[in-house]
């Protein structure tokens, strides 16, 4: 622990021409004895100021480890230490030659702490523990010292990684394996704190590349571009004081489904071939950009109409052209109950209700043939059901008289 103290002592003093950089102390386990057992024996020595290296290094080399190790306690204590300022990166380095010794959760800690954006994931240096991951790698990044060389070249490390300038490149990779992709959102995930780290809309830049990012090279992110369908890149690890380039296939061409009608409150349900499951809800004559692949197509007109296999190829825009429907007017002299059904291979399928409060109502139809089957609200006898055949037309507009 001494030679500890000195190397962090020094270490403070080279700080002292970082620029834009605050720190502060917090110390646990030094004001009551060991026999006290006082797991609340926490406090903030220094607090975030610029320029207080020295008041730091005095106040390293004055404290003696007496009592217990409340890391749980500390770690929660310190979201108040750090300034209340949106624009800051905060990072805390613990140091520790022991485990938690006060019934704390030092984990779940750490992650309320990343959840609320308070800080980055920790770094923790376990002076002189054997096994000491096993308990605080959760905490954050765990580097274990059992020299005091350990120690200097462990802190050098963290500091460079801290301090030091760290590029991101994330290629959005075509068919052909170039970075021709772009126009896209992503999303920097950080899974083991349930939290999105950072959120970017892909770019090419003036010189024709992916432009560059800032990522904090203290975590492993799970990276999802969210193209339709999503592609993620699952643990993904951004080297400190390098130019990361990260990649993923992502190759997309277009889906445009018209109307003649111009509609575009029909909308169009977009799911991959075959399984069933909505991808995307497209509007008509709007073209929207699809993962080269295979799609179904579900189309919200009355009756709904099916699309099924439509391959979406690179660079390319597949147009899918609906006809345009008909525009049925059904009047009637008394309320009625019923509904327009349409023949599905061999079976009546009921597709609208009509609305038994009016004596008018227009109705826009696919071109085909329906059934419409009604009676009159007042009736008590199925015997006054009637049936009507109707043939619509693209684009025609014709009363019904039922």
């Amino acid at each position: 622990m001494v030679v500890a103290k000195r190397i962090l002592s020094e270490m403070i003093d080279s700080l002292k021409q970082v620029q834009n950089l605050e720190m502060a102390l917090r110390v646990y386990g030094h004001q009551y004895h060991f026999n006290d057992d006082n797991c609340q024996d926490s406090r903030l020595e220094v607090p975030f100021k610029s320029g207080n290296h020295t008041q730091i290094r005095n106040k390293i080399n004055a404290i003696q480890p007496r009592g217990v190790t409340p890391i749980a306690f500390s770690l929660e204590k310190s979201e108040r230490d750090f300034p209340s300022d949106p624009n800051s990166r905060n990072v805390i380095i613990l140091i520790t030659d022991g485990e938690e010794s006060c019934h704390g959760d030092p984990c779940a800690v750490s992650r309320a702490l990343q959840q609320k954006r308070i800080v980055l994931r920790p770094f923790v240096i376990g002076i002189g523990l054997v096994g000491g991951v096993a308990q605080l790698g959760c905490v954050g990044s765990y580097y274990e010292a059992q020299k005091p060389n350990d120690f200097q070249f462990i802190l050098r490390t963290i500091l460079r990684n801290v301090l030091d300038r760290t590029t991101t490149q994330v290629n959005l990779l075509d068919i052909d394996n170039k970075p021709t992709e772009t126009d896209v959102a992503m999303t920097f995930y950080y899974p083991e704190a349930n939290l999105s780290q950072y959120r970017y809309y892909h770019t090419i830049n003036e010189f024709g590349y992916p432009d560059t990012l800032d990522v904090d090279p203290l975590n492993t992110y799970d990276l999802i571009v969210h193209t339709i369908p999503p592609v993620t890149v699952d643990k993904v690890r951004v080297k400190p004081n390098e130019h990361n380039i990260i990649e993923a296939a992502t190759p997309m061409g277009s889906l445009l489904v018209t109307s003649p009608s111009g509609d575009s409150r029909v909308k169009c349900l977009v799911s991959q071939a075959g399984t069933g499951s909505t991808l995307n809800v497209q509007s008509m004559n709007a073209p929207e950009r699809y993962l080269v692949g295979t799609y179904d197509l579900e189309i919200l007109t009355l009756p709904r109409t099916r699309v099924p296999r439509v391959k979406v190829d690179e660079r390319q825009t597949t147009r899918v052209k609906v006809p345009a429907p008909g525009a049925v007017t059904f009047t009637r002299s008394f309320e009625v109950i019923g509904g327009i059904f349409v023949n599905n291979i061999g079976r009546m399928e009921e597709i609208y209700q009509l609305n038994d409060r009016t004596l008018r109502e227009t109705v826009m139809l696919q071109p085909g043939t329906y059934e419409v089957i009604y009676r009159s609200r007042l009736s008590r006898s199925m015997r006054s059901t009637n049936v009507q055949k109707i043939t619509v037309k693209p684009g025609e507009a014709v009363t019904i008289k039922l």
